[in-house]
């Protein structure tokens, strides 16, 4: 069955095969609606074209979720619900526009993933499908979700809000329980792998809802499109990766699972589209600072080109890549701590794939047995975690006293040589602050160090071997956690590949591209809070300087 909208966002749903009384209701409802005037009402009857259109001559501009305003919001709904209104057929008993290009994700899974045509060919869908978008709202384009901005807790992300993407819930429908009404995605219905109503799996709006794990944070994403070393075939393999993570999370793994677990389905959720044109957006940062024209790989086992046609848009790969009317902006920023993945971790033994028009309950099954890893990976995580934090603070607090018992040594002697001239000081002015300054300095007499200076400088040695300590135990923590959360994404994607008929080798080998991009932001997130350190530091110095040779001029 499929659904139309309606006045104050009303629905009736629809079988395949109607009968000549259903048709005259339907016309009969049909016929009401149409008289409300609404954006949707209006859409006539028309043939979807056996080629989308994937035309680009004027310039328009794709901005993220959290730039958009309220107002853009609801043009871009009144698109999405528009063209899921617009039939193909006067009866009905066709896929309407939207579920078009829900079926055409399902039917051409061999272009669009596996390989090095991914970038391209979903380059080419958003295009067609915002341009189907753009014969109801002529100005829209499709907002992209730069989801590694909310990685560290991505359930609360506000595009789950009912003005944007929709509320979600656990094998929930969208909005499910939302009684707003208006041109929102509450209770989406798509005709496509069997009627249904579109699913998530996740809570919207609660804390920890989403496992982070499948959420590359900004300074990774960042460091693998700026990354000099990694070629295109490699880079696109790390999206591919990377971009099974959110269709994990936002479909979940219970029942038969949400609709964007599932490739045959996933376009019916509108968190598809602005998940794809932010790995969009990404490959266009990659196209603006590496390289605007490199192309190449391999796809399903062919090397491929910017020659080759790229079913069912009508036009090579070369188009995707030469594409230039489309702009991104994103205006939101957030403070993310950049992580990273280290080392190897083994993938569990490979599932059967699972047909298009697998039943609800082989679905149920095979997500039961996918979940079930997938904690045993967590669990495993967790307790590991736990452990290594353990060990690290033990290192640290060692450390930290180490540091501390340095000082105290440094102060009794700089106390004990500073001592003899107190009552100068009491008698010219200068203050403690000065003093101890100019200690160190006349420590150092006639060219020769003096055994205090001696100890000072044995002091700092240990000052540096425990500090060094501290930030080796820290950095060790961080990659026994990045190593046990790989595992969980290794497992968890695996499986994604498995059940969706795609070459796991390929996702895996994007898992590697992405985990030296997560070193190298891990590193540079390292490197410059060593530069802040040191900065500070040297401030400090500087500022204590000048606050003595203050006092020796007001002496």
């Amino acid at each position: 069955m499929a659904r139309h909208r309606g006045p104050g966002g009303h629905r009736f749903l629809r079988a395949r095969t109607i009968t000549t009384a259903a048709a005259t209701v339907a016309a009969t409802v049909l016929a009401l609606v149409a008289s409300s005037g609404s954006a949707a009402a209006r859409q006539a009857p028309a043939p979807f074209p056996t080629t989308p259109d994937v035309s680009c001559t004027a310039a328009r501009v794709r901005k993220e979720a959290g730039s958009l305003t309220a107002a853009e919001w609801a043009t871009y709904q009144r698109a999405v619900t528009g063209l899921h209104a617009r039939e193909t057929s006067g009866n009905r008993e066709t896929l309407d526009w939207f579920e078009h290009f829900v079926d055409i994700h399902a039917n051409y899974g061999g272009q669009a993933h596996g390989g090095a045509h991914f970038l391209a060919w979903h380059r080419l869908f958003l295009l067609a499908y915002e341009n189907a978008l753009r014969t109801i709202e002529p100005s829209v384009t499709i907002p992209y979700w730069d989801w590694s901005l909310d990685s560290a807790d991505p359930a609360m992300a506000p595009v789950w809000g009912t003005s944007q993407l929709g509320k979600s819930a656990v094998n929930g429908q969208i909005g499910a329980g939302d009684p707003r009404g208006g041109h929102n995605f509450n209770e989406f219905f798509v005709d496509t792998d069997g009627p249904h109503h579109v699913t998530r799996g996740f809570p919207s709006n609660s804390r920890g809802g989403m496992d982070s794990t499948f959420f590359p944070n900004k300074a990774t994403m960042s460091a693998l499109w700026q990354s000099t070393t990694t070629t295109f075939a490699e880079f696109a393999e790390a999206l591919e990766f990377a971009h099974g993570g959110p269709h994990m999370a936002i479909g979940g793994l219970t029942g038969p699972g949400g609709d964007m677990m599932w490739l045959s389905r996933a376009a019916g959720d509108v968190a598809f589209w602005s998940h794809h044109a932010f790995i969009d957006y990404l490959w266009a940062m990659r196209q603006g600072t590496i390289s605007a024209t490199e192309y190449g790989g391999i796809q399903n086992g062919v090397a491929v080109s910017k020659n080759d046609m790229l079913a069912p848009f009508g036009v090579t790969a070369r188009v995707a890549v030469d594409l230039s009317c489309v702009s991104l902006v994103c205006k939101r920023s957030k403070n993310i701590t950049a992580r990273a993945l280290v080392a190897a971790a083994a993938a569990p033994a490979a599932l059967p794939f699972i047909s298009a028009r697998s039943s609800d309950a082989t679905r149920t099954a095979y997500l039961a047995k996918l979940r079930k890893d997938i904690e045993a990976a967590q669990a495993i995580r967790d307790a590991g975690v736990a452990e290594a934090e353990e060990e690290a603070e033990v290192v640290i607090a060692e450390a930290d006293a180490e540091i501390e018992e340095v000082e105290e040594k440094e102060a009794a002697i700089l106390v004990a040589i500073g001592s003899d001239d107190d009552d100068d000081d009491a008698d010219d002015g200068t203050d403690d602050d000065a003093a101890t300054a100019a200690t160190r300095q006349a420590l150092t007499v006639g060219g020769r160090t003096s055994s205090d200076e001696l100890t000072l400088a044995a002091l700092e040695e240990e000052r540096k071997a425990a500090t060094a300590a501290r930030k080796a135990a820290m950095r060790e923590l961080r990659a026994k956690t990045r190593r046990l959360r790989r595992s969980v994404r290794v497992t968890a994607l695996a499986g994604f590949a498995d059940m969706n008929g795609l070459d796991r080798q390929h996702f895996l080998r994007g898992e590697e591209v992405l985990e030296r991009a997560e070193d190298a932001a891990d590193a540079d997130a390292e490197e410059a809070a060593e530069v802040a350190e040191e900065a500070a530091a040297a401030t400090d110095w500087a500022a204590d300087a000048v606050a003595g040779t203050g006092d020796e001029e007001g002496a």
